[in-house]
């Protein structure tokens, strides 16, 4: 009478090779299944033709006349003091009011103060990165891509500190640093831009 082996050793190793003689089978019969050889044969590229992997599609811009989806979901409250800029009904300074507001908003959001000239400005308030709309791409102070007045001439943006920035109008002379600009948080008088120049009340 032959007596079985006490330890599991054995056991163990017999049913690891069953293990993988079924493993081997199946993968066998996989590969050579006609199903898999025929959609092999149907990929396989025709020879001496050089196959190129296929790009993947990317979203097309939308139109320029057509304003972009950003502006659609803009804060009412920002739209219309964007709809404001410019108004015949109101003067000049309300202008710069409002643009100090919207910097304002800007800066309370983000953290800082919109950096660069005029065009840099409205890029960031318009929407055109990802830090949200602040300014509505149509209203009549965004002309070529930058920030105008009311006589068609750039703003011009002066950081004043952290929490304020100067914004200056040439005024109807189309001149900067004259006697006829507006202005909105001017630099102390004597400081920066505006030295050798009167401050202005608030």
């Amino acid at each position: 009478m032959n007596v079985l082996p006490k330890r599991p050793g054995p056991y163990i190793v017999v049913l690891l090779l069953t293990v993988l003689v079924i493993i081997v089978m199946w993968m066998f019969r996989v590969v050579t299944s006609p199903e898999i050889r025929e959609a092999v044969r149907e990929r396989k590229p025709q020879a001496g033709v050089e196959t190129v992997p296929e790009l993947p599609t990317l979203p097309q811009p939308l139109p320029e006349d057509r304003p972009k989806p950003r502006d659609l979901s803009m804060d009412s409250h920002l739209k219309a003091l964007s709809e404001q800029l410019h108004h015949p009904d109101q003067p000049p300074e309300r202008d710069l009011e409002i643009l100090d507001e919207l910097v304002g908003t800007y800066r309370r959001v983000m953290g800082g103060n919109p950096e660069g000239d005029h065009m840099d400005i409205a890029a960031v308030l318009v929407g055109d990165t990802p830090q949200g709309v602040y300014l509505s791409r149509a209203s009549p102070a965004v002309k070529d891509g930058g920030l105008v007045d009311r006589w068609g001439t750039p703003y011009w943006f002066h950081p004043n500190s952290a929490h304020q920035v100067e914004i200056r109008s040439a005024g109807p002379d189309r001149q900067l640093f004259t006697v006829d600009d507006l202005v909105i948080n001017p630099s102390p008088e004597g400081f920066g831009a505006n030295a050798g120049l009167p401050v202005e009340s608030p």
